[in-house]
């Protein structure tokens, strides 16, 4: 709906700050190399510590500036190591990333992309969405230099066999897996950034917030809480 908006008054998505994948770890260092093929350099690794359970190789495109999120389930332990290219062995559980890719296949190939973040007024885009029933999740950053929201869920229907696999497993229980066959999966977003005074930088703290609201075990908790 939004692109149609921008595509409308002709500027498509020149307003674009980033997209976002997600990969599993059995196919991270392949969606890398895709991406180094197609001209973007590995710029930065981001992660919020220890204990968040993932990282993100962040990579950008010189000439266009385009830049693009890769989130992948890390161990605390491989926090210093490349992840991006070694070899990364299955965890005994899935984090946030795992879990989708499991759930909806590989961003790069099958999923889509997790969000697109754009450059907006963000109390403009706000009001914009709002009248057209789009609701916002609360920020995951509001500091003068830098404003960061996504839209509520867009969801989609999942395979049933990919949860069975997953309950199987261990990595979901059975209240989980039975909400994610009825209810379906969290899927995509759109980002409302807002960047003043030249501000390229990132808020770590507020990324590894909402990743965990975005998880989808956590997702069908909050919901499940909210309903009841």
């Amino acid at each position: 709906m939004q692109k149609s908006l921008q595509d409308a008054i002709g500027i498509g998505w020149c307003n674009i700050d980033h997209h976002t994948y997600d990969g599993s770890r059995a196919h991270y260092r392949h969606s890398i190399r895709i991406l180094e093929k197609l001209g973007y350099e590995r710029r930065e690794m981001l992660h919020a510590g220890e204990l968040a359970g993932w990282g993100s190789q962040v990579l950008e495109k010189p000439v266009i500036g385009s830049t693009i999120f890769a989130d992948v389930d890390l161990a605390p332990h491989e926090l210093t190591v490349d992840f991006a290219h070694e070899v990364l062995p299955e965890l005994p559980k899935h984090r946030r990333a795992g879990l989708l890719t499991e759930l909806l296949g590989e961003s790069i190939l099958e999923a889509g992309l997790n969000h697109v973040a754009a450059l907006y007024d963000h109390v403009l885009l706000h009001r914009q969405l709002e009248q057209r029933n789009i609701s916002m999740m609360a920020p995951f950053t509001d500091w003068p230099h830098l404003y960061q929201a996504l839209t509520e869920r867009d969801g989609c229907a999942v395979d049933p066999a990919r949860v069975d696999r997953l309950e199987a497993g261990g990595h979901i229980g059975a209240d989980e897996a039975e909400r994610l066959r009825l209810e379906g999966s969290i899927v995509m977003h759109l980002e409302d950034v807002e960047r003043n005074d030249a501000y390229k930088g990132l808020n770590r703290e507020g990324i590894d917030s909402v990743l965990r609201k975005l998880d989808p075990r956590a997702y069908l908790a909050n919901a499940n809480e909210v309903g009841s």
